[in-house]
């Protein structure tokens, strides 16, 4: 896209929405080259934000949902409803908030996880019936459904995501994190450093699944050296903690695991580690992470 060539073509009075139209292409492209690459050309090709003001809150809802905290979760909704408000044809802000509410679910943010789950697996649908063309919907609904449990049905929309944007470095990562619970963190390793070679500047959890995946291979150290390199970056990213509080259990080092499930539980007071262990197929991985959560702490 060469947002220098466009012409624009005006009378004097529009000039303030003008002036709007041209920084949102200036934004488009500039997120084109330097964040989410192919995943921002795939919505460019299709629906994309009108309205300037819609796009800033929905970018900073991205942000704030990639801390992975209650609190950003939070504000995240907030940003995506906001957003939605002025846009309701704009896809990503369904696909943003159904993220936010399965997440809600998973880590015990929710005050009703099964409605959490429903009004994620709604808004994942709405992006379907906006545009079916979007790979978004898809790794959305495949996380929604390793929740609930149901591997084949995630990996198939996760795969369904893949084949839409091949090259989607979210699309690859999320599938990733799918077939971490599926019981095939080998392949999922695969699909996450290619996420991570695609976007110069990965989203928080990809860090986390690809921890994950690796201390799932029995590779404690790689992992360990994984996730404590995104808490020098952020020390209150969910995922990392308590991945981190497992991979020390299993590297024997227990003083780091109960410090660090600690600090874990602090800040997650409700998370449910019986529902966790749900999301997992493999009877093998559930229970080797379990007991080492257990160990750590966490109940």
């Amino acid at each position: 896209m060469h947002v220098w060539s466009e012409r624009y073509d005006r009378d004097l009075k529009d000039v303030l929405a003008l002036q709007d139209e041209v920084t949102l292409s200036i934004m488009r492209a500039l997120r084109v080259k330097l964040t989410d690459g192919e995943q921002a050309r795939l919505w460019h090709r299709n629906i994309f934000p009108k309205n300037l003001e819609a796009y800033e809150k929905y970018l900073q809802g991205r942000m704030c949902s990639g801390q992975v905290t209650k609190e950003g979760n939070a504000t995240a909704r907030s940003l995506y409803e906001e957003s939605m408000a002025l846009d309701p044809g704009f896809v990503g802000n369904y696909n943003g908030l159904a993220i936010t509410y399965v997440v809600d679910a998973i880590w015990g943010w929710s005050k009703d996880p099964r409605e959490s789950t429903r009004q994620a697996y709604k808004m994942a649908n709405k992006v379907l019936a906006l545009d079916d063309s979007q790979d978004t919907p898809d790794y959305v609904l495949g996380l929604i459904y390793v929740y609930m449990g149901e591997h084949d049905k995630a990996i198939a929309e996760g795969e369904r995501a893949v084949e839409l944007n091949p090259n989607g470095n979210e699309a690859l990562a999320f599938l990733g994190c799918i077939l971490n619970f599926a019981g095939r963190p080998e392949e999922a390793i695969t699909l996450l450093e290619k996420a991570m070679r695609l976007n110069p500047i990965p989203r928080s959890p990809f860090y986390a699944w690809l921890g994950t995946s690796y201390m799932l291979m029995n590779q404690n150290d790689q992992a360990i050296a994984i996730f404590e390199k995104r808490l020098r970056i952020q020390r209150d990213h969910t995922g990392c903690l308590m991945n981190l509080a497992a991979a020390y259990s299993l590297a024997g080092r227990r003083e780091d695991a109960l410090k660090t499930a600690a600090e874990f539980l602090r800040l997650n007071p409700k998370f449910s580690l019986e529902d966790y262990g749900k999301m997992f197929k493999d009877a093998a991985a559930r229970e080797k992470l379990i007991n080492a959560l257990r160990q750590a702490g966490l109940k």
